[in-house]
């Protein structure tokens, strides 16, 4: 039955790869995110696209680069609903170290709508899944499975109290500023901050409440400078690293 899911997914990111242009009715409702554009030094832009389906549900995230190397990098998300939970998401890649993977991501979630379970199946990496626990102090435990491991291990997702991630269970730990995400409102997406999902290129787990300031790892640290519109969401966030500027754009419905 798993197979036949899956191929049926599939036929669907096979037959929506040809949809690039947003119509009138995939437009978002005003205030939400319409595209993003990370400009790179020496590098071509790269720009994520949004569309979606009664104003503020998604129907799909596509991310296009154009490479010096190689071509057009790409990769498209398509997001399907049950009432206002986002029960799957359709991912096709294609990179420069990448081509043809197919991943489909499935959401579960308790009588309450928290998210308790979620299932990455890919046809290069195989299965990975998530149960989780919602602690009575905010935070979440993660017990979870690789195709490559015999056995579940357990994470500690920690959460503030504006419900950000602010530490991953290993090694990365997030600070925020107190503005919205560029995804805030987009219905669905306030249960799955946690989940390790590696939609938007950057970070594996999506923003939604508030917008990372810094992120530290090992002895590693990046930090974040943004510029917000009127609706308090950013219009340009700024980094530096190996003394290069990575600015990256908003632009909103």
């Amino acid at each position: 039955m798993k197979k036949i899911k899956v191929l049926i997914g599939l036929l669907i990111i096979l037959s929506c790869s040809s949809e690039d242009e947003i119509t009138e009715n995939e437009l978002g409702n005003p205030g939400m995110i319409k595209s993003i554009i990370s400009s790179s030094p020496n590098e071509n832009d790269a720009k994520i696209s949004y569309s979606y389906q009664d104003g503020n549900k998604l129907k799909s995230i596509a991310y296009s680069k154009e490479s010096l190397d190689d071509g057009t990098l790409d990769y498209k998300h398509y997001f399907f609903y049950e009432d206002n939970l986002i029960v799957r998401i359709e991912s096709s890649y294609r990179t420069e170290n990448i081509t043809n993977l197919n991943v489909i991501n499935y959401f579960e979630y308790d009588n309450d709508g928290k998210l308790i379970k979620f299932t990455r199946d890919s046809n290069r990496d195989g299965i990975e899944t998530h149960n989780y626990s919602h602690l009575s102090n905010g935070n979440i435990s993660d017990s979870y499975k690789r195709q490559n491991m015999s056995n579940f291990q357990t994470k500690t997702l920690e959460i503030n109290d504006a419900k950000n991630l602010v530490s991953d269970g290993f090694y990365r730990t997030y600070t925020y500023d107190d503005k919205r995400s560029p995804h805030y409102g987009i219905i669905g997406f306030d249960k799955l901050y946690f989940a390790e999902i590696h939609l938007l290129g950057v970070e594996s787990y999506p923003e939604y409440y508030n917008n990372i300031k810094t992120i530290t790892w090992n002895f590693n640290s990046r930090s974040f400078s943004y510029k917000y519109n009127s609706d308090l969401k950013p219009l340009s966030r700024d980094y530096e690293d190996m003394n290069y500027i990575f600015t990256t754009t908003y632009q909103y419905y």
